[in-house]
């Protein structure tokens, strides 16, 4: 049995309480009452799951609920969170809703992530920076889940200057998201210099007198870049990830590559999980071009 956190209110026939639901009680919940419910998602389950782990996760109004046969109508994604996590978690228990009630639970607007970095006070473009967000939390590799909420907007919170620097209409016109992520990423590892004038020669602002073995290369992969416009599955947006990094790599090696092809290594990893790089050595000044 779970344990009750406070007193019980009822009306009608519904009766709710705070319970303490352990990863015990979800499962026997999930294996013995849940016969009556739409397909799980394992994505979403997944999500909750690693904030729960990550203390990210955070009481709401929102609870568990069983019909007046003891069947479960809503809750079952937490509480597979709870069991995956291995976490216990206090949620507010309604047993007793009429069978009629089902068709009324899950029918309101979803908030999206969006909506909640709005509601938080963020001024740019909420959707742009989402993705942005969530592309470059995933990088190089194969992702086995999308990023969380929790996530994105940590990311967003500890990135915000590189977001802004890289979330530009016109850079999202070559590489979407992705390629804003993949700037977005090499923020702390790069001089803002460099990274300026890497946007310039993306964007063919840089006199043709003036350009250097690494800008012609930026600008072959625009050329690259063209042949994923319009394309959105998740494998087009990692080669375009890979390549889109590894043209940075060689635009700061000062190269200019015939073809560039896809690099899976991590080549500006996420702070925390390696030293910058020692290739990438600032530029001077005077070296820029303003993007």
């Amino acid at each position: 049995m779970s344990k009750i956190i406070e007193g019980t209110a009822r009306y009608g026939s519904m009766v709710s309480g705070y319970e303490l639901i352990t990863p015990a009680q979800a499962a026997f919940w999930l294996e013995k009452h849940n016969n009556k419910n739409r397909n799980m998602s394992v994505t979403h389950a997944c999500a909750i799951a690693h904030d729960m782990r990550e203390g990210e996760w955070h009481d709401t109004d929102q609870g568990i609920g069983f019909d007046i046969d003891g069947e479960l109508m809503n809750g079952q994604h937490r509480l597979k969170g709870v069991l995956d996590s291995g976490q216990a978690q206090v949620f507010l228990v309604t047993r007793g809703i009429c069978l009629e009630a089902r068709e009324a639970i899950d029918r309101g607007k979803m908030r999206t992530l969006m909506n909640t970095l709005q509601i938080l006070g963020y001024q740019s473009d909420t959707t742009a920076t989402v993705a942005a967000a969530r592309a470059a939390i995933i990088g190089p590799k194969n992702a086995a889940r999308q990023p969380s909420h929790a996530e994105v907007k940590a990311f967003v919170d500890n990135n915000t200057e590189a977001l802004l620097f890289a979330n530009r209409k016109k850079i999202r016109a070559i590489g979407g998201a992705t390629l804003v992520a993949v700037i977005a990423r090499a923020y702390k590892h790069v001089s803002q210099v460099q990274l300026a004038r890497f946007i310039a020669a993306l964007l063919d602002e840089i006199p043709f007198d003036a350009m250097q073995p690494g800008d012609r290369t930026a600008r072959k992969f625009v050329k690259s870049a063209e042949g994923f416009e319009g394309r959105s599955s998740g494998n087009m947006r990692l080669q375009l990830y890979r390549k889109a990094q590894n043209a940075l790599r060689y635009f700061l090696d000062g190269k200019d590559i015939d073809r560039i092809f896809e690099c899976e290594d991590d080549l500006f990893p996420l702070e925390g999980n390696a030293e910058r790089s020692k290739r990438h050595i600032k530029t001077r000044p005077s070296d820029a071009v303003s993007a």
